[in-house]
């Protein structure tokens, strides 16, 4: 229904915004830009409940569309779905707990409502103890129209006790590689002890999450908040003006990187921060992001048409002016791109053990990137592999993904001739004789694939890795890591000379992006024969083995070559291609 401006607290309100982000470092890259966006500030509550939906009616019927809707993107003029926010869920309250999921339908994961999520996030972190701490919460993101759907960077909770204070502020952030995370930010806990004028609270935290391709993930984040007027429930006090919220984001560089300049007022942090953060580790002053709503109105069809006439490009233009911008900051001012790390890992925040992974940090990720085919059906060759290995060796194996909505494998010996592997569940103890693997991405499987050797596996996945990141995968012992890997019996050996014309045509693509170094010749069977040759398989399988190698390495080719003639210059050691994943390895093989 329409929330008439003659109600003192409507729930919801149409913003018409100023965003101006500025880059100060490096020197020769300085830079600002400013350009208007629209958002919608909505009651969490009402949002659900459908009370906001803006039907368009004739004076009898059915709708026939809608203005503004909830729940879909289709038929409405502006939209918003749950889908597209704070990651997956469930309705089933114990469907996710500890960060890993339990088995639950794909339809079920994504019918939970935003509200339900963020009661999920907060309960998981242990920022509240139950979901009625929060008793409604202000939204403000960015709508669909006509069901285009941009990227959304930024997001803003603001959470309200049942007082009517806000307790916590939560921001979620999208990139534009499908990836969200979320920094959670509680008034009163881990504050800066004074705010800056103009604005209510701040938080100074790191930098946890790969957003611009031209930063890697090191640095500080200091986030200036701006609250709503008053809460998004109706309180007995006198009328408030319209709510215009402010999000200011500076992102400071770690010392140890810090360059050195005395001239420079951007060289030192004249902040104060909260107590747990040691001042010295916030170098200077790197990049600026403000959020400054300048219109806010209450969120009726009048309304909503007006700021639509006023600015009908404004939600339409989010990822084009991303991507202008990045290309001056490339090939104008010379910046250099970073080449995107794997999204941190689910397993890092844990508060249990698998294996000797411990409890770590807490990184707030909510959305990773899906799987793709080739990496789904490396996948399952990879467990076909494990599950035979499972029973030859006697040794219980876990796969703990990075991603909490991917299943953690458990191949269990017990289950002998028949063993499949079962979820885990995350509370589940391991023995001795248990092998742990866990990884930050689905790139293991294709680099299970397409490593020439186990060897080379185990060194390009878990032993090289891109600086002040973590590698791909961590087995909690080496021993058994190669004892469940290593699979070439005597008579397996024997058999070898034996391959067929297809495995050898593999193992030849395999080798094709390794540098020399890599290319040993040796009579250790770990730098020549692949896990896989020893798994029976049928002449198909191995078509489909070598199949799936040559095109593995020919998108990577692909891509390579489309960068270079773009001319896109990455960071040295982010490389994303092959060749240099391999160059790295080969780095770290050398000082061994």
């Amino acid at each position: 229904m329409d929330i008439g401006n003659d109600n003192p607290h409507p729930r919801a309100y149409i913003l018409a915004n100023k965003v101006t982000h500025a880059r100060l470092l490096p020197a020769h890259s300085k830079h600002a830009f400013t350009y208007p966006t629209l958002s919608v500030l909505l009651s969490l509550d009402a949002l659900e409940s459908g009370s906001l939906d803006l039907p368009i009616c004739l004076a009898w019927g059915p709708p026939l569309g809608y203005f503004f809707r909830f729940g879909t993107i289709w038929g409405t003029l502006v939209g918003l779905r749950g889908d597209g926010y704070l990651g997956r869920g469930s309705d089933n309250e114990s469907a996710c707990r500890g960060g890993y999921k339990e088995k639950v339908t794909v339809e079920k994961a994504y019918s939970v409502s935003i509200r339900r999520k963020l009661d999920r996030i907060l309960l998981e972190s242990a920022t509240i103890k139950a979901s009625s701490e929060i008793r409604d919460a202000w939204m403000m993101t960015m709508p669909s129209i006509c069901a285009f759907e941009g990227i959304n960077p930024l997001t803003v909770y603001f959470c309200y006790r049942p007082s009517g204070e806000t307790g916590i502020v939560i921001l979620e952030v999208h990139n534009t590689f499908g990836e969200g995370h979320v920094y959670t930010m509680e008034v009163g806990k881990d504050e800066d002890l004074v705010p800056p004028r103009g604005y209510d609270h701040q938080w100074t935290f790191p930098r946890r999450f790969f957003v611009s391709p031209f930063n890697d993930r090191s640095g500080f984040y200091t986030v200036s908040v701006k609250l709503p007027s008053h809460p998004p429930f109706h309180m007995p006090s006198s009328f408030c003006e319209p709510p215009k919220p402010q999000v200011r984001v500076h992102l400071h560089m770690p010392s140890s990187s810090s360059p050195q300049s005395s001239t420079s007022s951007t060289t030192s942090l004249s902040i104060p921060t909260s107590s747990n953060l040691d001042r010295r580790a916030i170098g200077p002053l790197k990049f600026i992001a403000h959020l400054t709503p300048k219109i806010s109105t209450p969120l009726t069809t009048a309304h909503l048409l007006a700021a639509l006439s006023r600015l009908p490009f404004a939600l339409l233009l989010t990822l084009p002016r991303i991507l202008y911008e990045a290309s001056m900051a490339h090939y104008r001012r010379g910046l250099r791109v970073v080449g995107r790390p794997e999204a941190m890992a689910a397993w890092l925040h844990i508060p249990r053990k698998h294996g000797t992974i411990e409890n770590r940090e807490h990184p707030g990720g909510i959305i990773y990137q899906k799987s793709t085919m080739l990496e789904r059906y490396a996948r399952n060759r990879m467990r076909a592999f494990l599950e035979r290995r499972c029973v030859e060796t006697g040794v219980k194996i876990v796969l703990v993904p990075g991603d909490p909505w991917e299943e953690v494998l458990t191949f269990e010996p017990a289950n002998s001739k028949t063993a499949q592997p079962q979820l885990a569940k995350p509370d589940q103890q391991t023995s001795n004789e248990t092998l742990t693997i866990s990884y930050t991405s689905p790139r293991i499987f294709t680099l299970f694939l397409t490593a020439p050797s186990l060897f080379l596996f185990f060194l390009a996945g878990c032993m090289a890795k891109t600086d002040g990141e973590r590698p791909l995968f961590e087995a909690h012992s080496e021993g058994e890591f190669m004892c469940v890997f290593e699979a070439e019996s005597d008579e397996k050996r024997r058999d070898r000379n034996g391959q067929g014309w297809a495995e050898r045509m593999t193992q030849q693509i395999r080798r094709m992006p390794l540098p020399q170094s890599l290319l040993v010749d040796s009579t250790d069977p770990h730098h020549r024969t692949h896990p896989l040759h020893v798994l029976p398989s049928s002449i198909l399988m191995r078509l489909v083995d070598l199949l799936a190698v040559s095109i593995l390495l020919l998108q990577d080719w692909v891509g390579e070559k489309a960068f270079d003639a773009l001319g896109v210059r990455f960071v040295e050691g982010t490389e994303p291609w092959e060749r240099y994943v391999w160059k790295r390895a080969a780095a770290v093989y050398d000082r061994m």
